[in-house]
């Protein structure tokens, strides 16, 4: 039975041929080589098991990631496997892209064994591997490590500052805050935070769609809403210098340059007093009670029958703004009620 070697085209192969795989959305390094035999012959269309091994340059054990394929040479001799893409078999990390390849010190180890034409008995692959020795990995998977963050995940996309190295300018800033000389640009995403997903940086934001604000707004410069303001579940939803007003309160301009006020209807139609009273029975006097009564108020008084056909009686009216009573005086037994607007 024949030996095989391999000998690796690693130098250009490495780097080249692993440039379209490494854009994949699963990752993988395509390594190609050629098998031959001690006879320089080319192993022909057989059956190879291949062991890729990643090994730190520093490291003697444990390797940072190991996997083993299965595959074919082609009429030529040469296979091609995807480092990445095989049966993981150990090492530090479980995945290529968990290497920190930034390190820049990272070697690749292939050892293969292929399998006889004829039926051996009790043949094990794991017990002829022929090492085909340890080479440094091309550019490629540098350049792959970027892949990493092309793919972090949606709830993992934030930017935590919290003093300690940042990476920015000052470096390592003693209360966490960096401060930010030109302009930021964050676009197709936000900061990562449900509630303040945008960046204010004293320019015109354009927020679409709804906002859930789960603690006070603060809008120094005013605030201009173009369509609907929903204000629900909250007992003070609207508050104007720390006031919500009194049940059945609206706001009333007080002009350019003053915040509006809470106002009662009648606060600002100038009533004073309206009511109409109990029912009278045989009155000859009736006395309204007005706060704040003078000569200027204007003052309406109906006298309502409670039954027909009972007439009813003239009546006049004294104004007594002493006592902020006004009199109405019947000139005769009145039964009925007494309606009044008193307006300033």
């Amino acid at each position: 039975m024949k030996r095989y070697t391999l000998h690796t085209l690693f130098s250009l192969l490495l780097v080249v041929a692993a440039l379209g795989t490494v854009q994949a959305q699963q990752p993988g390094i395509n390594i190609e080589a050629i098998a031959k035999d001690r006879d320089n012959n080319p192993a022909k269309d057989r059956r190879i098991y291949v062991r890729i091994d990643i090994v730190a340059a520093s490291a003697t054990n444990t390797p940072a990631f190991s996997e083993e394929h299965v595959t074919r040479t082609n009429e030529a001799g040469i296979f091609q496997v995807a480092v990445g893409k095989g049966i993981r078999q150990g090492g530090t990390y479980n995945s290529i892209l968990d290497i920190p390849w930034r390190s820049l010190n990272y070697l690749v180890r292939i050892r293969v064994a292929i399998e006889p034409v004829i039926n051996v008995i009790n043949w094990n692959y794991q017990n002829e591997w022929i090492d085909l020795g340890t080479t440094p990995f091309g550019i490629v998977p540098y350049a792959g490590a970027a892949l990493t963050a092309d793919n972090v995940a949606q709830n993992a996309a934030v930017i935590s500052i919290n003093g300690g190295t940042t990476g920015l300018t000052p470096s390592t800033p003693t209360s966490g805050h960096v401060t930010l000389g030109g302009i930021l640009n964050i676009t197709n995403g936000g900061t990562g935070s449900s509630i303040k997903n945008f960046v204010d940086l004293s320019t015109t934001q354009s927020i679409n769609g709804a906002k859930t604000l789960q603690q006070l707004l603060t809008a120094s410069g005013g605030l201009h809403v173009l369509n609907n303001l929903s204000l629900t579940n909250n007992t003070t939803p609207l508050l104007l210098n720390g006031n919500s007003g009194n049940p059945g309160d609206i706001l009333v301009s007080q002009g350019a340059g003053a915040t509006p006020v809470w106002m009662n209807p009648r606060q600002i139609s100038t009533i004073k007093s309206k009511n109409r009273s109990v029912l009278l029975s045989s009155a000859e006097l009736y006395e309204i009670t007005v706060n704040g009564l003078d000569n200027d108020d204007g003052i309406s008084v109906v006298l309502e029958a409670s039954a027909t056909p009972n007439p009813i009686p003239s009546y006049y009216i004294v104004r007594d703004t002493v006592n902020n009573k006004i009199r109405v005086h019947f000139t005769a037994p009145f039964s009925g009620y007494v309606t009044w607007v008193i307006a300033e």
